[in-house]
């Protein structure tokens, strides 16, 4: 972080960037910059570094000196990636030095903007349409806390049709009205955006406004990630928003209410991801009946203060298998412990789950140790996630009872499928046994994939009898499926 101080030079901050290879974001408060820092900074951010790939302009009003020097940095230096404009000020954003950073845009090869807290008028938004429409590189755009209706919208929806190489659009906090979602309806026919989130964006007094591009979202083509968090959306218009989609993997509802029955995801095959954190009144009940016969979600996350129903949660957890991820969020939930003594009795028994995730402040000592007792048995389960583990259940352990640390090296004998457990770095002789667990395992999945390419290459080589493959797969943790080996393939097999 540059400082803001007139008084202290940044010629002692320029030249530890020089050889940087670690800082990664940097964050530049306005000040008053002499010629001879300007041309420092200009020559080390432009030639020399290559660390930083991402640049915050923090409480700037973009004097025209410094940006002009910025304006060449960004188009000399291509491991800049990502630019934030978070000015926190009053002053409006269309001056010479606005000017100037936009003219070179079409030359910058950022691949994502965030404008956050920004006072830009129709003017500056201009501008910023007129530098953004050539660009080549850009594929996010994050626009925050703005009054962005009518002229300034329209601007950018011309600018999401005229250029396809944006594919997320971020409005957060943006206020859309119905004359300026009728403008938007020419980027979702565009089919060019992929992930689109619309958070605390589409309010009324009462209900979102949703309604109307809901025939435009159920004919386009491109999103698979869809976010409208905190936008009191109608729960049946998206319910039908997505079974007509043949495209939206992923959706988060958050904070919405929210009624389950109508994703019917009981049928859906398209749906991979869905965040229920904070939804009222969900119905957890038809939520787990549905997610029993669901073939198709690998990511849940949930969370809020309606009452769980514990006994089809273990159900779920028994027999849908194809949910990798779970994340729970307990700090508003009822009957917490009941819950997790519910997960724990599914996971015994659960042949999916890689990663389990638990948002919690404190767990009692017995629903704990219930939940080690669990994950003894269970031969799947990679990644275990638990905030605040250190000290989960210190108001609760008996006087002779384990310490985290006993508990964990207590599961860790028996269990060799755990690849990492959230605060076991603060134990070293856990870590080691962790570090074991990712090694074999690596191995094992090396060890097949390149028995698998033999086959492929010269497959009359390996017309064996049953039990000489049994041997050779003898070793293979039968924890591992194809999805375990999908990302390896990725980056191993060409």
């Amino acid at each position: 972080r540059f400082p803001n101080s007139h008084v202290l030079s940044v010629l002692p901050i320029i030249e530890v960037l020089r050889y940087n290879t670690t800082v990664k974001h940097l964050i530049i408060i306005q000040r008053k910059w002499d010629p001879k820092e300007l041309k420092e900074f200009l020559t080390c951010l432009s030639c020399v570094n290559r660390g930083v790939t991402s640049l915050e302009l923090a409480a700037h009003d973009f004097e025209p000196s410094f940006m002009e020097t910025l304006t060449k940095i960004l188009k000399l230096n291509r491991q800049i990636k990502r630019i934030q404009v978070n000015t926190h000020l009053s002053k409006p954003l269309f001056g010479d030095g606005w000017k100037r950073f936009c003219d070179g845009m079409e030359y910058y090869t950022f691949e994502e903007l965030f404008i956050s807290n920004a006072l830009l008028p129709a003017k500056g938004f201009e501008l910023l349409v007129e530098g953004l429409i050539y660009n080549q590189s850009i594929k996010s755009l994050c626009i925050t806390a703005q009054e962005i209706g009518g002229k300034k919208f329209k601007a950018i929806c011309d600018l999401l049709v005229s250029n396809p190489t944006i594919t997320r659009l971020d409005l957060v906090g943006c206020v859309l009205r119905k004359d300026d979602l009728i403008q938007f309806k020419r980027v979702l026919n565009a089919n060019s955006i992929k992930k689109l989130r619309l958070q605390h964006s589409l309010c009324k007094t009462k209900e979102s406004n949703l309604d109307v591009i809901e025939n435009e979202l159920k004919a386009n083509t491109s999103i698979t990630e869809l976010y409208l968090p905190a936008n009191r959306i109608d729960y049946k218009l998206i319910g039908d928003i997505i079974r007509a989609s043949g495209s939206i993997k992923k959706l988060d509802m958050g904070g919405n209410k929210f009624s389950v029955k109508h994703l019917k995801l009981k049928s859906n095959r398209i749906l991979q991801d869905l965040n229920l954190e904070n939804c009222l009144r969900l119905n957890y009940s038809i939520l787990f009946k549905e997610l029993c016969k669901n073939q198709s979600l690998k990511i849940l996350r949930l969370g809020n203060n309606s009452i769980v129903d514990n006994a089809m949660l273990t159900k779920f957890l028994t027999k849908n298998n194809t949910l990798m991820e779970l994340v729970v969020y307990f700090d508003y939930m009822h009957l917490v412990d009941e819950t997790i003594k519910a997960i724990a009795s599914g996971l015994a028994g659960n042949k999916s789950l890689r990663k389990l995730s638990f948002k919690i402040s404190r767990m009692q000592y017995n629903t704990f140790s219930s939940l080690i007792d669990a994950l003894k048995s269970n031969h799947a389960l990679l990644e275990l996630h638990i905030s605040n583990i250190k000290n989960l259940f210190l108001e609760s352990r008996p006087p002779n009872g384990n310490d985290m640390d006993d508990f964990l090296l207590d599961l860790l004998k028996t269990n060799k499928t755990l690849r990492y457990i959230e605060g076991a770095e603060e134990f070293p002789y856990l870590e080691e046994i962790l570090k074991a667990n990712r090694e074999r395992q690596d191995k094992i999945i090396a060890d097949t994939i390149a028995i698998i390419k033999m086959i492929i290459a010269k497959p009359n080589s390996f017309i064996l009898p049953v039990e000489v493959w049994e041997a050779v797969f003898k070793n293979i943790s039968y924890s591992f499926t194809p999805l375990d080996f999908e990302q390896f393939f990725k980056s191993n097999v060409k």
